[in-house]
This record gives structure tokens, C-alpha cells and sequence, in this order.
């Protein structure tokens, strides 16, 4: 039997020249606590949510990004676009950063 092999999730830096209005945003930085993520939808009210780490999930960006997923299909946006403080380095294992 054959098991599908998935491809990573994909993510999009945003863009400073074609901005898209149809996206679901994550802004990353860090604070003493460690990664922090701030995920934005779309909606009639701009909703946000917070993610930070906690002993039982240390890496905010597990449980963000996956969240960020599913809004962009529940909500039929573009894509999921990614800003990262100049500080923070993408890692494999969140999926694949694309350019904007």
C-alpha cells in the first residue's frame, strides 16, 4: 500500500508592492518570553489572535501557522502572508516561505 506523501505548508512573505487584501497575515517577533505570533483574518471585523509560548507548546509558530491554514480555507482568502522581524530566521519544519 502506498501512503501519499504531503507536500509542506506554503506561506508568502508580504509584499510592500502588491499587498493583497484577500490574505490572512501573521506578523512574528520575538519578546522576552520567546516567539510570539499575531495571526489577522479578513473579516468584517478584523479579527486577531495571539499566539505565545507555554511550557506545554514552546514554539508559538507550531500551533499559529496551522490556525492561519485553516482560516484561509474557512474564509476562501488568497493566501497566508508571513512578516518576520529582521531578527527571526524561517525553519524548515513551519513549511515553505515563499517570496511575495
Amino acid at each position: 500500500m502506498c501512503t501519499p506523501v504531503s507536500s509542506p505548508p506554503r506561506f508568502h512573505r508580504v509584499s510592500t508592492v502588491n499587498p493583497r487584501d484577500n490574505a490572512i497575515a501573521i506578523r512574528m517577533f520575538t519578546d522576552p518570553a520567546g516567539l510570539v505570533c499575531v495571526v489577522s483574518a479578513p473579516v468584517r471585523q478584523w479579527g486577531l489572535r495571539v499566539f505565545t509560548p507555554t511550557p506545554s507548546a514552546p514554539d508559538a509558530a507550531l500551533e499559529a501557522l496551522p490556525y492561519a491554514q485553516f482560516l484561509m480555507h474557512y474564509l476562501g482568502a488568497e493566501r497566508v502572508e508571513v512578516e518576520l522581524d529582521a531578527n527571526l530566521e524561517w525553519h524548515a519544519e513551519w513549511g515553505t516561505l515563499l517570496a511575495g
